[in-house]
């Protein structure tokens, strides 16, 4: 896989470590067709990095902001 791809495409395990929740929770927002995911061969599902970003600015639910959505202001360490 080139870098370009993987800049782009992230497995299920990497989102699901980001938000801090399991890899089946992910899965199944995408076989519930709530994320949309990619089947490039075979049984791994990818998803588009613009994909996640757009389901995670929908979802009302959703509280984490990944460390590529934040803008500068968000990005303010509590450690003083």
């Amino acid at each position: 896989m080139s870098v370009a791809v993987e800049q782009r495409f992230l497995t299920l395990r990497w989102v699901a470590t980001e938000l801090g929740m399991s890899v089946e929770s992910v899965r199944d927002w995408v076989l519930a067709g709530k994320l949309k995911g990619y089947r490039p061969g075979g049984k791994q599902i990818l998803i588009s990095r613009a994909e996640l970003e757009q389901f995670l600015e929908a979802s009302t639910k959703a509280t984490y902001s990944p460390p590529w959505m934040r803008r500068p202001a968000d990005a303010k360490s509590s450690v003083a």
